[in-house]
């Protein structure tokens, strides 16, 4: 299923979003405000 809005589009995540993710995850202030370290490798 997936919910679009005006600025939001919610669907399940795929291998070709992993990149993105990493992007993301990397950042030192997402991690640890959601409980875990930040991410050092893809």
């Amino acid at each position: 299923m997936i919910i679009n809005t005006e600025r939001l589009i919610l669907r399940t995540i795929t291998t070709g979003d992993i990149k993105d993710i990493y992007q993301y995850s990397k950042e030192n202030n997402v991690g640890p405000n959601a409980g875990w370290k930040p991410h050092e490798t893809m």
